[in-house]
């Protein structure tokens, strides 16, 4: 199973590997006991629109790196008797862009299948009731290759299988529907 150390490894690779070539920017992502996280890391800020929320982030470097000025990504996961129980990857687009928020979320400890299954997206900000489940979970090198593809930095032809978390099926999780990543 994946430890914190192991995905702060593979974000580290990855924005090393290609900070240059992407303009990633910023890099507060950081170890903290148990939990992959950033710097400045608060917990549960919410706010009523989308754009005071983003402001928010800005203003207090609560984000992981930045993706040449046209996003941020939040990448939190936490580690509790050497397993990962708890996981966020947050894309949060410009405010004036025509793209959405959306967030990956992994919760092992508290599933409740059909609602708020272990893999789930939730795609808007404010969207915590409309959750998606997923059949895997992204390593955050996959979530990163996925964004850039998103903002057209780059082609996202492959993925890699040994960066995503077992699948729901192999440990026996219910869900009702799955968004998977297919690829030609």
């Amino acid at each position: 199973m994946s430890s914190t150390k192991t995905l702060y490894s593979n974000l580290e690779r990855i924005y090393n590997a290609n900070f240059r070539k992407y303009d990633l920017q910023n890099p507060f992502f950081c170890l903290k006991n148990n939990e992959l996280t950033w710097h400045s890391y608060v917990p549960k800020e919410s706010f009523y629109t989308y754009d005071e929320y983003f402001k928010w982030v800005i203003n207090n470097n609560q984000y992981s790196l930045a993706v040449s000025g046209k996003a941020l990504i939040q990448v939190y996961f936490r580690e509790e008797n050497r397993i990962i129980t708890k996981g966020t990857l947050a894309f949060l687009p410009e405010p004036d862009s025509f793209m959405t928020y959306f967030r990956f979320d992994m919760d092992t400890i508290n599933p409740a299948p059909y609602y708020h299954n272990t893999y789930h997206i939730h795609f808007g900000y404010r969207s915590d009731d409309i959750r998606f489940s997923l059949y895997k979970f992204p390593y955050p090198s996959e979530f990163i290759k996925f964004t850039l593809f998103l903002l057209g930095n780059s082609e996202f032809t492959s993925h890699n299988n040994e960066r995503f978390f077992s699948d729901l099926a192999t440990i026996g999780e219910s869900f009702s529907h799955k968004f998977e990543f297919v690829t030609n």
